[in-house]
């Protein structure tokens, strides 16, 4: 590689398996890869990250400004930015201007990345343009809500992704009646501006008849691209993510996709997600997402490599033209295992099927062992992921009753008479990796109801580290790993075992790179 581009980094924003994925795709080209994270970490533990600095959250000014000036500090200019989450791309492109003084941007103007970041936007296109999409209202106010006719089951869901809270989080709220619907209303009003909550009509069928096609454009134009079905997601009803991807032949999906994205002159990464919907036989827009997908990894065997070739679309470099074939498959083990347990439970998928769907060749989410650290990592920090979610909503009652904006208090301990504190901090210890914080509050904090899913963690972390350190089978390790699951196996008494699996992982030696798959 010429050397001048060796030294043309990469900054990630954000740092959950997206950004992981971007880390290693450049990592491994010999780019430099900065890692800013908000909340989650994953993308930092990767040996393919050189530095991590926490992106502050904040409104667009705040983070415009940071990364201005770690460019003037740093050195970094002309370096790359790559978002990985909706919020990132709609503040790249609204200031777009004062970031390309300094770097490198692959990204629309915001008046074309808003078309995809607000979903009223993108039904609007998409109507003018004779695309079809799932029939949808806007109400403004509850009394417009409780004159709307609607045959149910319906959804409820926000326009555009304003924060994280539960109702953004969930991605759809399922309506069963107008009661219901009432109820549900309400409790995202106190969430989100009620501008911004439309209810929409429940196209029938689950991750079988979600399809996605994915491409970098230019000017509309796709220079490489990917057509995919999402055969299973996580959650079942409503995925905030693929956990089961495969290519496929899906001709009316490419065309109608390309059809927007001409329309619109979108430059970039984009997903278009569809929905088929076996009542009229038509495929159906649902969303338009500017920035990283999670699957995007999923023809790495044909060469179809999305961020690299960003990055070179961004050095204005050859990028190869690819449209890949069908027969590729993609997986997220540690939500996988779940979602098809559930349609396995509920007669939808055979045990048979299942397991014929994880056959070679197949690309992993997360496990690479080239790169093994962050999937030994990623059980617990989903786990505690999960934990934070649940016990978020009650931060602001947990801090006040603890009388401190620090919940560990003076000490750096939490205080054992308050156990929501407790969980509030227990689950941002293990978002964070942090072993050492998270068994030091289970020495001192009365936590018993979720010793057993933290145990269970550590155990399945600890003997993956044990079989690597072994030299045993490795890809054994990892498969272990992955059946496990988040499932908490244990109960009763954890003190001492949290304490000799935290023993075995923190004394571990440092486990040397192991070599790339075949």
């Amino acid at each position: 590689m010429p050397k001048h581009l060796e030294t043309t980094g990469a900054l990630v924003l954000g740092g959950d398996y997206r950004a992981l994925t971007v880390v290693r795709s450049l990592g491994r080209h010999g780019i430099s890869v900065w890692v800013l994270p908000e909340q989650q970490r994953l993308a930092a533990k990767s040996r393919y990250a050189l530095r991590e600095i926490r992106l502050p959250r904040g409104d667009d000014n705040a983070q415009v400004n940071f990364l201005l000036t770690l460019a003037e500090q740093h050195g970094l200019k002309g370096w790359i930015l790559f978002p990985t989450e909706d919020s990132h791309a709609a503040m790249l492109a609204r200031n777009r201007a004062r970031l390309e003084a300094r770097f490198r941007l692959i990204t629309s103007p915001w008046e074309t990345i808003e078309i995809a970041y607000d979903k009223r936007a993108t039904y609007k296109v998409a109507e003018r343009l004779g695309v079809d999409c799932p029939a949808t209202h806007y109400p403004k106010t509850r009394e417009e809500l409780e004159s709307l006719e609607c045959v149910y089951p319906v959804i409820l869901k926000p326009a555009v992704k304003a924060g994280s809270n539960r109702f953004t989080r969930q991605k759809a709220w399922r309506i069963d009646d107008r009661v219901s619907q009432l109820s549900h209303y309400d409790a995202a009003c106190e969430l989100i501006d009620p501008d911004l909550i439309m209810v929409q009509e429940l196209i029938p069928g689950g991750g079988e008849a979600q399809f996605s096609y994915g491409a970098l454009c230019i000017d509309g134009d796709p220079l490489a691209s990917i057509v995919a079905r999402r055969s299973r997601q996580y959650p079942v009803d409503f995925g905030r993510s693929s956990s089961f991807v495969e290519t496929v032949e899906a001709p009316e999906v490419e065309d109608i996709a390309r059809k927007m994205l001409e329309a619109i002159r979108y430059t970039g990464l984009i997903e278009a997600e569809f929905k088929y919907d076996r009542r009229d036989g038509r495929y159906k827009l649902l969303d338009l997402n500017p920035r990283v997908w999670g699957w995007h990894t999923l023809a790495l065997a044909e060469g179809l490599d999305f961020p690299y070739f960003a990055w070179r679309l961004a050095q204005q470099l050859e990028v190869p033209n690819i449209r890949v074939s069908p027969g590729h498959r993609w997986v997220r083990m540690s939500t996988d295992t779940m979602a098809a347990a559930r349609e396995i439970l509920s007669e939808k998928l055979a045990l048979s099927s299942y397991l014929r769907s994880l056959r070679s060749p197949l690309q992993h989410a997360i496990l690479a062992f080239d790169d093994p650290i962050p999937f030994l990592l990623e059980i617990p920090m989903v786990s505690s992921a999960k934990l934070f979610e649940r016990f978020k909503e009650l931060r602001g009652k947990a801090v006040k009753h603890a009388g401190s904006q620090n919940p560990r208090g003076q000490t750096g301990r939490v205080s054992q008479t308050d156990d929501s504190a407790n969980r509030i901090y227990l689950s941002r210890c293990l978002c964070e990796a942090d072993l050492k914080k998270a068994l030091d509050l289970l020495r001192t904090a009365s936590v018993s109801v979720l010793k057993a899913e933290i145990v269970s963690a550590y155990e399945q972390v600890a003997g993956a580290v044990i079989e690597l350190k072994s030299g045993k089978d490795t890809a054994k390790a990892f498969t272990a790993i992955s059946e496990a699951g988040l499932k908490a196996s244990m109960s009763g008494g954890h003190h001492e075992r949290v304490l000799e699996v935290h023993d075995t992982i923190v004394t571990a030696p440092s486990i040397e790179p192991l070599p790339k798959a075949s």
